[in-house]
């Protein structure tokens, strides 16, 4: 009996311990600019994983309400940041909101036309005169593509569109605006064959799910940013190796009503958007050029009368010398497994006048099926139509032999294709 005492007044000391430890978390308010899904998986990953408690923080993600507004609430709380689109977070800025970008999570928009793959229609040219349907929202978007092209809005027939892909399939038009992520991932997950035309490619400057926080937060708290970020990083790496268990965690965690196999597409559509400029080991980082094409695209576009310098909406310091998880893991000899189909992947000739790498490395994570499921370039080339090109064919043309999840780095050789 005399070690009762003892023992209570241990579990009682435990109890304060444990206490005290989770009260000296640093806690955060993440505001989502969207509902809890696909789109925020390395954020969720991380938060299931625990990684974030790890690290010092305890984390709530909010999602976006219908009155909710992101910037409002981010500037007005104490402890919080969220992420929102590059052209609201300049137009807040413009308009005088204390708010900078520290990192973002893709490093392009998702924005695209979409159109059945049966139609033939495969860029803006095959469109002219043809009905596309882009909400009244988004022509703001469609007219800087033009521009950049050099078409006008008059030569194309422009339908109000609704919120579904059913103008789409029903004929009624010959394209829709909409976002690869989102309405493209719909219509691949019901078997139908589809082509796209990414804003992206077409002169459109964009950050999507960019982060950001207040000017105070920054300056009062920017150890615990970067312990965010850096966490946020692992959580997105972690992601995209592993979208089956990734989409899992998001559907059995956070959003029991959402379908697994269309979360699972949308974040393996995710991928390229998440590592377009730097590549998979650079993920978050963001471009003072790319910045600079941002504000000078929004203001060419009317939506802002006045020019922001790129350091008015914009701080690098937070993730400037953020470390990048080691891939020493992921092997990179021998994945070519015996029975798959590795063809050596061809460039055009034109391609020939520019440095070309007599490789490039990239990171594949191959499903059960044999299908390389998610292809991110570790590093990206200084030429963006190539790496689109080794990407798509990367997926297009390689298998493996059925069997586990398996990820891979993996040294792509680079021929050039002369006739």
């Amino acid at each position: 009996m005399r070690g009762k005492p003892r023992l209570t007044f241990l579990v009682s000391l435990l109890f304060w311990a444990v206490f005290l430890r989770a009260s000296d978390r640093f806690p955060l308010c993440f505001q989502l600019d969207w509902h809890l899904n696909a789109q925020f998986a390395g954020l969720l990953l991380a938060q299931q994983q625990g990684w974030y408690r790890e690290a010092g923080l305890d984390v709530t993600f909010l999602p976006i309400g219908q009155e909710a507004n992101a910037i409002n609430r981010v500037v007005a709380g104490t402890n919080w940041m969220g992420c929102a689109e590059s052209s609201v977070l300049v137009s807040a800025r413009a308009a005088g909101a204390p708010i900078r970008a520290i990192g973002t999570m893709l490093q392009t928009g998702p924005l695209a036309l979409i159109c059945l793959k049966s139609s033939g229609n495969t860029n803006l040219r095959d469109l002219i005169g043809k009905k596309i349907g882009i909400r009244t929202e988004g022509l703001g978007a469609f007219d800087v593509i033009l521009r950049h092209d050099g078409w006008r809005r008059d030569q194309f027939d422009i339908v109000n569109k609704d919120q579904t892909v059913q103008q789409l399939l029903d004929g009624s038009c010959d394209a829709i605006q909409g976002y690869l992520i989102d309405e493209a991932v719909e219509l691949e997950t019901k078997g139908i064959p589809i082509q796209t035309i990414p804003y992206y490619e077409h002169g459109y400057n964009s950050y999507s799910q960019v982060y950001f926080t207040s000017e105070t937060m920054l300056t009062t708290h920017r150890r615990e940013l970067r312990k965010f970020m850096e966490v946020s990083r692992r959580g997105w790496q972690a992601a995209l190796l592993g979208p089956d268990e990734a989409a899992q965690v998001v559907v059995n965690t956070f959003a029991p009503d959402l379908e697994p196999v269309y979360q699972r597409r949308s974040l393996v559509s995710l991928a390229r958007l998440a590592t377009l400029e730097t590549g998979f080991e650079g993920m978050g980082h963001m471009s003072p050029k790319t910045w600079a094409r941002i504000l000078q695209t929004i203001h060419d576009s009317g939506v802002i009368q006045q020019r922001l310098a790129v350091s008015d909406i914009a701080d690098f310091s937070v993730l400037g010398s953020a470390s990048c998880r080691r891939l020493k893991k992921l092997p990179s000899k021998d994945f070519r497994e015996s029975g798959g189909l590795y063809p050596e992947i061809t460039v055009s000739a034109e391609l020939e006048n520019m440095p070309l790498p007599r490789f490039v490395e990239m990171v594949v994570a191959v499903s059960p099926e044999g299908i390389p499921a998610t292809t991110m370039l570790l590093r990206a080339s200084t030429s963006r139509s190539l790496d689109n090109r080794i990407i798509s064919e990367v997926t297009r043309q390689w298998r493996w032999p059925k069997g586990a999840w398996r990820q891979f780095r993996v040294q792509v050789p680079i021929t050039i294709d002369r006739p």
